[in-house]
């Protein structure tokens, strides 16, 4: 190399975000202990790949729990997707999922990069167990919470909104029509609590004080820091908790099934509750099974596609 050759010059922040090569290692069977991983392969095949492949097998049958299943071919998928309410109960789904995911993507990070942020150390962990604490609350005792909080005459959102003069925003939450859908989506306001706060919050706590400190070199903004260096740090974190809230929304019928049982009318009904509503209401196992596996169909191409963008995304990145 010459002496007088020329350096090209690099801000310390671009160096420490520089991604390395990826060095590639060969790795032997015989250096992991794959044996060990077969117990847990074999309760997964009993527990959740023989279910799955059980409903998917009776979807094709007329069955009521208790005598022989007769084969139905596709009828029982023919009667479910020509239902009168098929289409408003994935529309109320597509309502909840979006609200969910929003919810999930803008409360919870706005906490974890609040709390990230706080330098004394008792302080941050103090409102850390703060925030994770309501965890610990029963799925049932907190639906039941919010039972009351919506009740429209002993509930206290209404006498909140009575109080300050805000009557005219009281309502029957849970029975209107118009304002049901939506009062299941506030359920767990401020929607701090929870799974994606302790994602967040871990994948930030990863990000090297080395890469902050040399991001301030560049620039003290705030919001600055945030876009460049704390979201691409955390886009894995925010890709998971996006497919986990999907499908948490598309599997979580039980909130819904206790607050208002899909009513009033069918103004929160979705596929879910109306699978268990065939199976074990109505004795339509199989009408039931083929439901489950729609929705088991439709979670998955949702999953498939989303990662299939993201990754052509970062190829092109």
């Amino acid at each position: 190399m010459e002496k007088n050759a020329v350096i090209p010059e690099h801000t310390a922040f671009e160096a420490l975000t520089e991604k390395p090569k990826k060095q590639k290692t060969k790795r032997g069977w015989h250096q992991v202990p794959w044996w060990m991983m077969i117990p847990s392969f074999i309760l997964i095949i009993i527990l959740y790949y023989y279910p799955t492949v059980s409903t998917l097998f009776y979807s094709f049958f007329h069955w009521n729990g208790f005598s022989k299943p007769s084969f139905a071919g596709l009828s029982n998928y023919a009667t479910y997707l020509k239902a009168n309410t098929t289409p408003l109960e994935w529309l109320h789904q597509g309502i909840m999922t979006v609200g969910m995911v929003l919810v999930a993507l803008v409360v919870p990070l706005a906490a974890a990069v609040a709390v990230n942020g706080i330098q004394h150390r008792r302080l941050s962990y103090i409102i850390k167990v703060l925030l994770v604490l309501p965890m610990a609350i029963p799925f049932i005792v907190n639906i039941s919470i919010w039972a009351f909080i919506f009740n429209p005459y002993l509930g206290p959102l209404n006498k909140i909104l009575n109080a300050v003069g805000l009557s005219a925003l009281a309502n029957g939450w849970l029975s209107s029509p118009h304002v049901a859908i939506y009062a299941l989506i506030g359920v767990g306001f401020p929607w701090v609590a929870g799974l994606p706060f302790l994602i967040y919050l871990a994948g930030l706590q990863g990000v090297s004080q080395e890469l902050y400190d040399a991001f301030a070199t560049d620039s003290n903004s705030s919001w600055r820091r945030f876009f460049h260096v704390d979201l691409p740090a955390i886009r894995g974190q925010i890709k998971l908790v996006i497919i986990l809230s999907v499908i948490g929304s598309m599997q979580n019928f039980i909130m819904i099934l206790l607050l208002t049982n899909g009513g009033p009318g069918y103004a929160t009904s979705v596929p879910g509750l109306s699978m268990y509503t065939e199976a074990f209401n109505n004795d339509e196992y199989g009408l039931g099974a083929a439901i489950g596996t729609i929705l088991f169909i439709v979670i998955a191409v949702i999953t498939l596609v989303y990662m299939m963008i993201d990754r052509r995304r970062e190829d092109a990145a």
